[in-house]
This record gives structure tokens, sequence and C-alpha cells, in this order.
């Protein structure tokens, strides 16, 4: 799934768990809003 493959690069990247809650919190949000599947969203 996209968000899972999202968290793991921001962790492998040394991000705070805040950011990468933050990040994951945001993206989901968008998805919801353009109401697509988040690989197609630009």
């Amino acid at each position: 799934m996209f968000f899972d493959a999202l968290k793991e690069e921001l962790e492998i990247r040394n991000f705070s768990p805040k950011t990468v809650q933050a990040y994951l919190f945001y993206n989901t949000d968008l998805a919801k809003y353009c109401q697509k599947d988040p690989t197609v969203v630009t």
C-alpha cells in the first residue's frame, strides 16, 4: 500500500516520529479530498 511505503521511506530517512505521523495524516487527508488513489494524485 502507498502509505506503508511512504512511512518506510520516511523512517529510512530518519524523520522524527511526529513528522512521519504528520506526513501520513496530511497525505491521507489529501487523498480523501481528491477522491483518488494516492498513487495518481500529483
